[in-house]
């Protein structure tokens, strides 16, 4: 089964998490990346650490993803949450933070129960098939092409609006004239 074998793969990975010494993330009031230590809890700075890449979590939520550069390791695990209606480019973003994706690193992706059954619908397979990635793929298109074509819609009824008022404008003035 497709599913044992991914999680045999992903099990000495997930065995790394217990001898990880902290997390990194981004502390919005300093604006720099810190290390919350695990076990005692302390906040330290990143920059000038001496914890290796491989003795640390990274967590990037959507707003720290873009600009940031840290060094990973190549046997690097990253868990992805999916979010409702997420778009396209917010999946690349945020799966791409791992750039060895075709050599050892590998991305787990989560989310809700709700998730999972639009990923299905979306792709048009039952509920007793677990979607893939590229099913997370093809139901981030879809909503990025539904996201566009809300928005598109909206821009277009307001330029036709706008369109009729000149046009009512320009008549009403001509009779006027006349």
């Amino acid at each position: 089964d497709i599913v044992e074998q991914r999680a045999a793969e992903i099990k000495p990975k997930v065995n790394h998490f217990r001898n990880l010494r902290g997390c990194v993330y981004f502390d919005d009031h300093s604006g720099q990346a810190r290390i919350l230590l695990r076990g005692n809890g302390l906040d330290v700075p990143h920059a000038g650490s001496s914890y290796r890449p491989d003795q640390l979590a990274v967590h990037l939520d959507d707003v720290h993803t873009r600009g940031c550069d840290f060094k990973l390791p190549l046997d690097a695990l990253g868990v992805c949450t999916l979010g409702e209606r997420m778009q396209k480019a917010k999946l690349m973003q945020a799966v791409m933070r791992l750039r060895d994706l075709d050599f050892s690193q590998s991305i787990v992706l989560i989310g809700r129960d709700s998730i999972k059954e639009d990923v299905q619908r979306a792709n048009g397979i039952g509920r007793q098939q677990n979607p893939d990635m590229k099913h997370v793929l093809n139901w981030a298109t879809y909503n990025t092409i539904r996201g566009i074509d809300d928005q598109l819609y909206s821009v277009a009824q307001k330029r036709a609006i706008s369109c009729f008022q000149h046009v009512a404008v320009e008549a009403s003035m001509a009779l006027s004239r006349d």
